[in-house]
């Protein structure tokens, strides 16, 4: 065979393992890789049904927990249905427990799902606020958007986490910050009826008169949902 044909066959064997591995990934088998990261870090895609860090997290128990650590499975992984972690799936289920445990051994806290979101937004969209504190104290980025550009401020307030939303503030979250539609976090808190978010979020410097997409304030929103109590917090009466 001459020089030429056995450069093309060797280039041709390259493109089909190039090829089946691209098929391997997107099928999310565990050879596959999928940037999920927030630094855009590659991670093996699994089964969280063959991976025992998965089930550890939803469960929270030590036993599970040391179990999994001790089978020598990789942490840092994703789910192949939902791209999320272990660390996604305590925070999903509130298991602040299990978030210490898995931050411990170096979980990625800024590690994004296919919403793009992380492990803190899961929490506080939850509103699973113990969870929520652990992620901040393990520095999770209080600023990170979802595809949606939702921020953890915004699920804090619409599901009332106040300590969340003091935390976050604490650490240099955006409170005035707002999503695909326009909405703030004070927008969320009047329209689902948190008057306590709402009067923390007016303490710690939240600008009442920022409007939606469609024109609507805090007030709007309160007053149309009839919630007097929120009408009052936000200077209406």
């Amino acid at each position: 065979m001459s020089s030429a044909r056995r450069t093309s066959a060797r280039l041709m064997v390259i493109g089909v393992a190039a090829s089946l591995s691209l098929l391997v990934a997107c099928r999310g088998g565990a050879s596959g890789r999928v940037t999920s990261g927030a630094d855009g870090e590659a991670l093996a895609v699994v089964s969280e049904k063959e991976n025992p860090w998965f089930a550890a997290a939803i469960s929270g128990s030590d036993a599970g927990l040391n179990a999994a650590a001790a089978s020598g499975a990789p942490m840092n992984v994703v789910a192949g249905r939902t791209r999320r972690t272990p660390l996604h799936y305590a925070a999903n289920v509130g298991n602040a427990g299990a978030v210490r445990f898995l931050v411990s051994r170096g979980a990625g806290v800024n590690t994004v799902d296919r919403d793009g979101r992380t492990a803190l937004l899961l929490a506080c969209s939850g509103g699973k606020g113990p969870a929520s504190l652990a992620l901040l104290e393990a520095g999770a980025d209080p600023n990170v958007r979802d595809r949606d550009q939702a921020t953890a401020i915004m699920f804090a307030s619409r599901t009332g986490q106040v300590d969340a939303i003091r935390a976050l503030m604490s650490r240099g979250a955006n409170i005035n910050a707002q999503n695909v539609n326009g909405k703030t976090a004070l927008i969320f808190a009047a329209d689902q009826g948190q008057g306590e978010s709402a009067r923390t979020l007016l303490q710690l410097g939240a600008d009442p008169k920022i409007t939606d997409s469609k024109g609507r304030t805090a007030l709007v929103y309160a007053t149309a949902e009839n919630r007097p109590e929120l009408v009052r917090i936000l200077g209406g009466e």
